[in-house]
Order: C-alpha cells, then structure tokens, then sequence
C-alpha cells in the first residue's frame, strides 16, 4: 500500500511538472505573437499614418495575434475562384458553413449582416473555422475619405483580408484614400452599381439619362483611374468591363446562380461558367451552396460544372 501510495504521489509530481511546462511554452508562445502582431503593427501604422481626426480610432478593430497570423500564413491561390458568402445571423452555423465549404472554394465572404450580428469577434471565429480560407470582408465603406482611410486600416490590422471593398459613388478621393490605407496583400475592389437594381430602380434613385451598363462603365473607369485594383459587378456587365478596363482588371461577380437555382433578390445574374468564360476573376455564390442539404457537395458540384465546361 505504501509503495502503491508512493507511486501515485510521484505520478502526481510528474503530471503537475508537465502541466506546469506546457503552460509556460503556451505563455512563451502568446508572449512571441504579440511582440510579432504589434512589430507588424507598428509597420502599417508608420506606412498608413491617418491625415487628420476624421479617422475612427486605431482600436476600431484591435490587432488579434492569430487571426493575423493565420491569414498572413495562409494566402489565396489561383484556384480560390469562388468566394461563399456566410451572410447568415447564425454564428455557429456561419462557423460549421466555413469548416465544411472553405477547404472546397479556398474562399469564403463574409458582410455587413454577418459582421452587425457578430462584430469583430466574428469575423475571427470564422478565420478560426476555415483557417486556410481566403477572406473577402464585403462592407462597402463609403463616408468622407479619412474615415474610410481609417475604417480600411483598421480592418487590414486585425484580419489582413485578401479582399476589401468600397462604394465607387464615394468619388475618386475617397477610394485612392482608401487604396493608400490597404495593407499590402489585400486587394481593393469598389462597388459600382448593385445588382439588385434594375434601369427602373436605378432612375427611381437620380441616374437619369444612365443606363444600368452606361453607370457601371463609367464607375468602373473611375475606380480604375484611382488606382483601385478591381470591381464588384454583375455578370450581365463582365464583357463590356473587360473590354473597357483591361485583362488585369479584378472583377469580383456577385448573383451567380448554378442552372435550376433560384434568383432570389437578385436581377441580373448568370450562371458560374458562363461568368468566367465572359472573363470574371472571381465569383460570390451565397444561397445555392449555403441553403444547399449538403453544402460542401453543392460547392463541388459548381467546381465540377465549371471544370467540365
């Protein structure tokens, strides 16, 4: 008995010894990430220092280690054609949606409703998720040029998205404020028109005179001349964008719908293959792979399609 009791003490030493070292390399770990993430920090803020007082606070979006780590380690490549938009008001389904179809698309997208919901804090459980996953934070900032500046910068320290957007109506000093203030290796693309007006809607909010396809062209020329590196636009303007910015151009098309899916809110869409053979960069596809029964299978389902066409 005393042996045996002599044993269980020793054990119990030695299991308190390992706790107590595997605790100091987790502090030691913490401890080097955020010497890391404020060195990098520091960097952006002496590359991107704000004009005036109109930019919101350096805290806006505090810098997170892993979060920044994470996407810094982990950049999108060439097959991240298709971003899946988690816009859903349902963290922990937004999470189980990004651990299913991020490691298929290679891309995910999260917006204004997912981040309203959730903050910050969501935009890292859904990094967390789907580490590996491009990252397209979709906000569409537009407001005076310093505090877009601001707002840019602040979103680039905490998660170092791979693409960022504004609103193209915002004038051309808002966006090259706002090109200024991205962090290198996030991409900037402007919103020209959304693709959920039609000419109607669009005459119903002041372009008279403007055809939908007149106001995309010319909002697109002038993200172009301000040095922004693409736009989101609808399939149905894929051609006409090709043809007036440039192979280079980025053109990140939302309101793609696979044969048989449902348009939704949506009225000008196209289908996946059509839209990057018309010469689309990347596509935005939410409710036919989010609302699908198995959504990681509709994911590979519209690859597949694409692959075979």
């Amino acid at each position: 008995f005393i042996v045996a009791l002599g044993l269980m003490s020793f054990g119990f030493v030695i299991g308190s010894m390992m706790v107590w070292i595997n605790e100091g390399k987790a502090r030691r770990e913490r401890c080097r990430q955020r010497k890391e993430i404020s060195k990098l920090q520091k960097e952006l803020e002496e590359t991107h220092a704000p004009n005036d007082s109109d930019a919101p606070p350096s805290d806006f979006f505090p810098a997170l280690p892993k979060a920044f780590k994470k996407q810094i380690t982990s950049p999108m490549t060439s097959e991240s054609r298709i971003f899946c938009a988690l816009d859903t008001d349902n963290l922990e389904r937004a999470k189980d949606l990004a651990a299913r179809v991020g490691p298929v698309t290679g891309a995910l997208k999260v917006g204004m409703e997912f981040v309203n919901s959730f903050g910050p804090q969501g935009i890292e459980a859904v990094q967390e998720a789907c580490p590996e996953a491009a990252l397209f934070i979709d906000l569409k900032f537009h407001d005076i040029p310093n505090t877009v500046a601001g707002a840019v910068r602040s979103v680039c320290a905490r998660f170092a998205p791979a693409y960022l957007n504004v609103h193209a109506a915002g004038g051309a000093e808002m966006m090259r404020a706002a090109k200024d203030a991205c962090a290198p290796g996030t991409k900037l693309l402007a919103v020209t028109i959304l693709t959920s007006l039609d000419h109607a809607q669009l005459r119903a909010v002041g372009y008279e005179g403007q055809t939908v396809a007149d106001s995309v062209k010319r909002l697109a020329r002038l993200t172009k001349e301000s040095g922004l590196d693409g736009v989101v636009c609808s399939a149905l303007e894929i051609a006409l964008l090709r043809e007036s910015c440039g192979p280079d151009f980025e053109l990140m098309v939302p309101g793609i719908r696979p044969a048989g899916a449902d348009k939704g809110d949506q009225k000008r869409v196209m289908g996946p293959s059509e839209a990057l053979a018309a010469g689309a960069t990347h596509l935005v596809i939410g409710r036919p792979i989010t609302q699908a029964p198995d959504p990681a299978a509709a994911a590979r389902a519209i690859l597949d399609e694409i692959a075979s066409s």
